[in-house]
Formats: C-alpha cells, sequence, structure tokens
C-alpha cells in the first residue's frame, strides 16, 4: 500500500490555511511545516480532503475559527495543534470529528476549556494538554470520552480536582504534576478503576482524602513528590495491591504510621527522601519483600536497626544518605542480603564493627564519607566478596587495622582522603587484588612504605596530594604500572 501525503514546506508568512484543490484521493497526512508562520485556521479550511492525520504544529497558529475541520469528519484520526500560540477554542470546533484517537494541543497558552469542547469525540484515546495555562476543569469537560486512555494535563495552573474524570472508565494514565493543586475531592478518581499511572508531584496538596485511591486497584505508577504533605491517612494506600512504585520525596513527612504500607506486596521502589522523617518504626517494610530500592536520604533518621529494615529480602538499593544516623546495630542488615548498594555518607556514625555487613555479600559500592569514624577494625569489611568501591572520604580516621580491607577480591576503587591518617602500615592493604585506585589526599601521611605500596600491584592511580609527603623511594613503585601518580 501506498503512504500518501501532502507536506507544505517554507510557506512564509501566512495569514490562513492556503487553499487546497479538492480530492477524492485519500491522504495519509498532511503537514505544513517550515519555515511558515500561520495566524488562524479558517473555517472549511480542509473541505474537500480526505486526511487521516493532520499536522499544523510550530506554526504561531493563534486562533482556531468555528468549523475550521469541516469536512474532515469520516477520515480524521490525528489531530496535531501543539507548539503553537492558541488561548481559546470555539465550543464546537471539535465536535464533529468522531474519529479523532489522537488530540495534541500541548505547549499553547489555553486558558480555560468551553464546557462541552470534547464532545462527540467518543474515538478519542489520548488527550494532550500540558504546558498550557488552564486553571479550572468544568465537570463536563471529558464526560463525552468514554473512550479515554491517557489525559496529559501537567504543566498548568489547575488548582482543584473535583468530579471531573467521571466518566473516563477506560483511562489508564492521568498526568496532573507540575499544577497549583490544593484541593481534591474524595471521590475525584472513584470511577477511574483502570487507572495505571497517577502523577500527582509538584502540587500544593496538604492532605490526601480518606479513600481516594481505593477503587485504583491497577494503579501501578503513583507520584506524589513535592507537595505539603505532612500526614498519610492510615489506610490510604490499603487497595494499591499492585502498586510498584511510590514517590513520597519532598513533602513534609515525619511521623510514619507502622502499618502505612503493609499492603502494597507488590512495591518495587520507594522513595521518601527530602523529608522531615525522624525515626523508622520496627516492621515498617517488612511486607515489601519484593522492594528493590528504597531512598531515605536528607530526613532526619537517628538510627537503623534490623527491625528497620525488617522483610527487605530483595533490596538492592538503599539510601540513608544526609540523616541524623549514629546508630547502626550490628545486625541491621540481617535481611537486606541482596542488597547492592549502600548509602550511609553525611550522617554521625562514630564506630564500624567487625561483622556488621557480613550478610551483604552481593553489595558492589558502599559509602561511608562525612561521618565521624575514627577506626577501621579489621574484618569490618569481610564477606563483601562482590564489593567494587569504599568510600571513606570526609572522617576522622587515624587508625586502619592491619588487613582491614583483606579479602575483597573485586575491589577496584578505595577513597580515604580528608582524614587524619599519618602512617600507613605494611599489611594495610594486603590482599586486593584488583584494586586500580587509591585515593590519600588530604591526610596527614609523612611516609608510604615501600611494602605498603608493594602489596597493591594491580594499583593504576595512587593520589597523595596534601600530604607531608616530599618524596617515595625510587624503587617503591618499581613493580606497579601506575598510570597516575599525583603528590601536590
Amino acid at each position: 500500500s501506498f503512504y500518501n501525503y501532502i507536506y507544505c514546506d517554507d510557506l512564509g508568512n501566512l495569514t490562513q490555511v492556503p487553499v487546497f484543490r479538492q480530492s477524492d484521493t485519500s491522504y495519509n497526512e498532511l503537514h505544513i511545516k517550515g519555515d511558515t508562520s500561520l495566524e488562524r485556521v479558517q473555517r472549511d479550511a480542509f473541505q474537500g480532503l480526505h486526511v487521516q492525520n493532520l499536522r499544523l504544529q510550530k506554526l504561531g497558529i493563534r486562533i482556531i475559527e468555528d468549523g475550521a475541520f469541516n469536512g474532515l469528519e469520516e477520515d480524521l484520526l490525528e489531530l496535531h495543534l501543539d507548539d503553537n500560540n492558541i488561548k481559546s477554542l470555539p465550543a464546537n470546533v471539535f465536535r464533529s470529528l468522531l474519529r479523532v484517537t489522537y488530540l495534541g494541543l500541548q505547549n499553547n497558552a489555553i486558558q480555560s476549556l468551553p464546557a462541552d469542547i470534547f464532545k462527540g469525540m467518543g474515538s478519542l484515546r489520548y488527550l494532550y494538554l500540558f504546558h498550557n495555562r488552564i486553571s479550572t476543569l468544568p465537570t463536563d469537560s471529558f464526560s463525552s470520552l468514554k473512550q479515554l486512555v491517557g489525559i496529559y494535563l501537567h504543566n498548568n495552573e489547575i488548582t482543584r480536582i473535583g468530579d471531573v474524570f467521571h466518566s473516563l472508565t477506560e483511562l489508564t494514565e492521568l498526568e496532573l504534576n507540575d499544577n497549583q493543586i490544593a484541593d481534591i475531592s474524595s471521590n475525584s478518581l472513584q470511577t477511574v478503576k483502570k487507572l495505571n499511572r497517577l502523577d500527582l508531584a509538584n502540587n500544593a496538596i496538604e492532605t490526601l482524602p480518606r479513600g481516594m485511591f481505593d477503587s485504583l486497584t491497577d494503579l501501578v505508577h503513583l507520584d506524589l513528590t513535592n507537595n505539603q504533605l505532612s500526614t498519610l491517612p492510615m489506610h490510604v494506600f490499603q487497595k494499591l495491591g499492585n502498586l510498584e512504585r511510590l514517590y513520597l520525596a519532598n513533602n513534609r513527612l515525619r511521623d510514619l504510621d507502622m502499618g502505612i504500607f503493609g499492603n502494597l506486596t507488590n512495591l518495587r521502589k520507594l522513595y521518601l527522601f527530602d523529608n522531615r522523617i525522624n525515626s523508622l518504626p520496627d516492621g515498617l517494610f517488612k511486607n515489601l519483600s519484593k522492594l528493590q530500592t528504597l531512598h531515605l536520604y536528607h530526613n532526619e533518621i537517628p538510627e537503623i536497626r534490623r527491625a528497620s529494615l525488617q522483610g527487605l529480602l530483595h533490596l538492592n538499593d538503599l539510601n540513608l544518605e544526609d540523616n541524623m544516623i549514629w546508630n547502626v546495630e550490628q545486625d541491621t542488615f540481617h535481611d537486606t542480603v541482596q542488597l547492592s548498594t549502600l548509602e550511609l555518607s553525611t550522617n554521625d556514625i562514630e564506630t564500624l564493627s567487625p561483622g556488621m555487613f557480613s550478610t551483604l555479600s552481593s553489595l558492589t559500592d558502599i559509602k561511608l564519607g562525612s561521618n565521624k569514624i575514627r577506626t577501621i577494625p579489621s574484618g569490618v569489611f569481610s564477606s563483601l566478596t562482590s564489593l567494587e568501591t569504599i568510600y571513606l572520604d570526609a572522617n576522622i580516621i587515624s587508625n586502619i587495622a592491619d588487613r582491614a580491607f583483606n579479602d575483597l577480591p573485586k575491589l577496584m576503587h578505595l577513597d580515604l582522603k580528608i582524614n587524619h591518617m599519618t602512617t600507613l602500615s605494611d599489611d594495610v592493604f594486603n590482599n586486593i587484588p584488583n584494586i586500580r585506585t587509591l585515593d590519600l589526599t588530604d591526610n596527614r601521611i609523612n611516609e608510604v612504605p615501600t611494602a605498603t605500596i608493594k602489596r597493591i600491584q594491580s594499583l593504576t592511580s595512587l593520589i597523595l596530594d596534601g600530604n607531608k609527603l616530599t618524596s617515595l623511594k625510587d624503587y617503591a613503585c618499581r613493580d606497579i604500572r601506575l598510570e597516575k601518580l599525583s603528590m601536590a
């Protein structure tokens, strides 16, 4: 089959759509583009044409006249009016477009929607209205769109969500992020039972009405990032058994009730960073056995215990950076046996005890920088046979036990900069067969024993800037293929 099209390139400055000769040919696409500006789409502009896909994008269009799409009723399937300067739309302009499945109105300057603007568009499946200036949604705005699957209203100026989506029983994607929503009625989502993705990020929501998500049993993705939530109603997520991604970052949450996540047994990703959380109740995550990512950085958590992380059997990414953690109990990571990334930097940890990470045989990266650690005892990293990177920078480490990094066959990068070390023992870096980078910048080291260096023959980068060294013995690096040696 042939792809018939009409492309109109570089037409210059036009006040209206050029006149097209009537044709019985069925065109897959009509696209006005290139160096063309168009002030208005006049009434009957496409009369006598048979077009399935009409593209009028990036033309600077300001005015769409009533009846502009007359004659396209039987053929038109897609209408692209995005990236123009449209501020308003005639109430009946789309009424006859019975077969259109895609309508793109994004990136315009639309301020309001006439109450019945989409009446008659019973085949519409995707409606794009993002990046406009819409502030209100009349109750019946979308009542005719029984087949709508996705509606994209992000980056507008909407302040309230009422019962506007009540007819959208086939809806699977709803994007309302980056508006000014402060008020959501409890029944606003009651009938959109097939919803799979709901984005409410970057609004002004202070409370979630009880039961507002109860009908959304198919929901997989829920984003509430960057709102003003200080509490979560006890059972607000109770019916979301299929939820896989929950974003609650950058709110004002302080206390989390123990059962708040209890029914989210399919959750894979949970983001709680940038809140004011000051404790993790025992068993808070115990039913989240499928959780893979948990980000709790930039909170006020003072300690973590085994019960804090109970049940997280498949967790592989845990970020607790920039809290107030001073206490990490010995068996804290008992359940998190699949952890691959552990971020504990910028806390108040003073002590690392031997064996505290012993269950983490899958761990590849551990970040402990910017704490108050003084000593690295022998055995603290034992059993971490997958470990590739250790960050211990910006602590107050003055003593590292012999063989503290022993038996780490995959370790490649060790960062010990900005500490208080004055000497290094011969065996401090023993048995690290694949080490590549060792950063000892800004310590107080005045001598590096030759024996110390000879035990790390795989080293390619040795950084000793900001110490009290003046030189290394000529033969110290004789058996090492260093690509970078810095002693500034």
